[in-house]
């Protein structure tokens, strides 16, 4: 067993117990009225809800990431250290199943990552990752928003002015850097990633809960939740906000329509929370919003709420979440105007351009059942779609008929239960899933929107399989309740389910190579100026990336993507060497680049890199 696997299990493992130690606090001082259960199943999002807004605050003052977080992590641990030493009576009320397997869900889910390595996984070959790194390198050291001085390395200038961008991401990361190396933010990715995980997985079994299904019941969603491969899927695109803004969704459910008190306290609460996702993920706040403002008022006229009090309730949600959000308002109706538009963009005209557009093609086709559910192989061998097996195809087809009528199934024991807000809720989000599908041909938006709403699906598929175990004739409740979960097998993502990724981008699944040429590299070259002769675009940013503090200079790629300008030195904050003065060469190959002239020494070999040295540097 790898050395790096017990020890990212042990860093996970010390994350998670001091998010669910700062969250227990916080919410025992708001008091809204939860089990204690239901108080640590809700601890982790309230602990990355104040990690966001400590952060986001912090970088709104001027600070950069680095003082911010570390002023983050000290009251955390202030925080955490205090609800050990005073509080330790709650642990013993806990459910351990449910605890553990919230814990357990996302090692499972990320077992790669946690094999080879949390700080050095390569969970995707797209360059989002990369971007978020960028990004926090850059807040790290200098502030986000302020005027980039002149004369900087490219990593560092490549943001190249203020932006809006959300910044909780990249920040998030730079925070969870502590634990590896403080400031070499793609070490956070992963962390960050299992963390989002956990925090879902966590919404989820208090969702369940709420609902007051069994803690067998409770154990399964958590585990359907985390296996399905939307989740992977999301991971794999490197849409990591999104997978921070997941969880939201399902706990702002059981504050407004589960087992809460309906009070100021519970508002408040609620109001910070969807702060918090319109903070790190602005298209997600509407997502979760609507089936949130469905939940509370259903409940306020089952309870019958007098007019006054829910008027104030949603006033004191506003507030909460106007004074959480503050100046990052203006993040949000950018990136919101943003995302619209480029939804929108190719309304009418096959969705030409938009972003993601030729991600998910698999979901298009012949079979738009099986698409809605995310039944489709997403990507091709080549970019294309996958072609399933004629005998897959059909278990496919029949799969998601029976999905379908198990959520219906599930969907109308909610409503006799009293919960007819969430059918309502999950219908308008599965209307907007249609809607990008057949009218806009756009299935990555589609995706963004499922994504949100999957979990509470995957909740009334279990919630259907507990209903058919009352039935009074044993052999057909079991029966039933197996088929139900079968129904959703197909979205899960075990090895055997048919489907189809392009090659890697680079070599290896792993950035451990780039550390340790990082590593050795000054001491092999004296700090003397270095070209990247690297022609796969990926590898070249990323060796950008990791060596941002020494001075590169580059040989154009053959292909060069829009994110290389900045790097290529076409603005004037970007500083650069130039080419004759350099000596030594970088490449992903064994050879030297054709037109590069001079006798090269190959003086440091990897299996996806090699250094050169020469003594006169000739080019073309």
């Amino acid at each position: 067993m790898p050395s790096w696997f017990l020890h990212s299990l042990a860093v996970y493992g010390a994350v998670c117990l001091v998010s669910l130690l700062f969250g227990s606090a916080v919410l025992r001082l708001l008091r809204p009225g939860l089990t204690p259960t239901l108080q640590f199943c809700l601890a982790p999002v309230v602990t990355a809800a104040c990690w966001a807004w400590m952060l986001s605050l912090g970088i709104r003052m001027g600070h950069t990431v680095r003082s911010t977080s570390t002023v983050a992590w000290i009251l955390t641990l202030v925080v955490a250290g205090a609800e050990t030493l005073l509080q330790s009576g709650p642990w013993l009320r806990v459910n351990r199943w449910v605890l553990a397997a919230c814990m357990g869900a996302p090692v499972l889910a990320l077992a790669a990552a946690f094999w080879q390595g949390l700080d050095v996984y390569t969970n995707s070959q797209l360059n989002d990752n990369w971007v978020y790194s960028a990004l926090g390198r850059h807040a790290w050291k200098y502030h986000f928003r302020e005027q980039i001085p002149d004369g900087l390395r490219p990593i560092y200038a490549f943001i190249a002015g203020p932006r809006q961008d959300r910044v909780v991401g990249p920040a998030l990361e730079g925070f969870f850097s502590w634990l590896y190396v403080p400031g070499e933010i793609q070490t956070g990715i992963n962390l960050y990633t299992a963390h989002s995980f956990f925090m879902l997985c966590c919404a989820v079994a208090a969702f369940a809960l709420s609902l007051g299904l069994r803690i067998w019941a409770v154990v399964t969603a958590v585990l359907l939740v985390a296996c399905s491969h939307w989740l992977g899927n999301v991971v794999y695109l490197g849409n990591l906000d999104q997978c921070f803004g997941l969880a939201y969704l399902p706990a702002c459910l059981v504050l407004a329509g589960g087992p809460a008190a309906l009070d100021g306290r519970s508002a408040a609460l609620a109001g910070i929370l969807l702060g918090a996702v319109a903070m790190a993920y602005p298209p997600g706040l509407f997502l979760v919003l609507g089936p949130a403002v469905a939940a509370w008022a259903w409940r306020v006229l089952r309870e019958g709420c007098p007019c006054g009090r829910a008027v104030g309730q949603a006033a004191l949600t506003l507030l909460a979440f106007l004074l959480f959000l503050n100046a990052e308002m203006r993040v949000l109706v950018f990136e919101t105007r943003l995302q619209l538009n480029a939804a929108m963009a190719g309304s009418g005209h096959g969705g030409q351009g938009r972003p993601g557009e030729l991600l998910l093609p698999g979901m298009l086709g012949k079979a738009r059942l099986p698409a809605l559910f995310g039944m489709g192989s997403e990507w091709g061998p080549e970019g294309g779609t996958y072609a399933l097996p004629s005998w897959a195809a059909r278990l496919r087809q029949m799969l998601a008929v029976a999905a379908c009528i198990t959520l219906l199934a599930g969907f109308c024991y909610l409503f006799r239960a009293g919960r007819p807000d969430l059918m309502f809720s999950a219908a308008v989000l599965i209307s907007g899933t249609v809607y990008f599908l057949v009218k806009e041909h756009y299935p990555y938006g589609a995706m963004k929107i499922l994504t949100f709403i999957w979990p509470v699906l995957l909740v009334a598929a279990v919630v259907a399989a507990a209903a058919a175990l009352r039935l009074r004739v044993r052999m057909v409740g079991i029966g039933l309740a197996i088929a139900s979960l079968l129904s959703v097998a197909w979205c899960e993502s075990p090895g055997w389910v048919p489907k189809a990724f392009p090659a890697a981008a680079i070599p290896s699944h792993s950035y451990r190579e780039y550390h340790l040429l990082k590593e050795r590299l000054h001491a092999l070259t004296g700090g003397a100026p270095i070209v990247l002769g690297v022609q796969n675009v990926v590898t070249y940013l990323w060796l950008e990336y990791f060596l941002c503090d020494e001075p590169v200079c580059t040989l154009l790629p053959a292909n060069p993507s829009s994110v290389l300008m900045p790097l290529l030195g076409g603005w004037p904050n970007v500083r650069r060497p130039a080419l004759p003065e350099a000596h030594h060469l970088i490449t992903d190959g064994p050879n030297v680049p054709a037109g590069v002239g001079g006798t090269w020494v190959r003086v440091y070999e990897s299996p996806s890199f090699s250094l050169w040295k020469q003594w006169g540097w000739e080019g073309s």
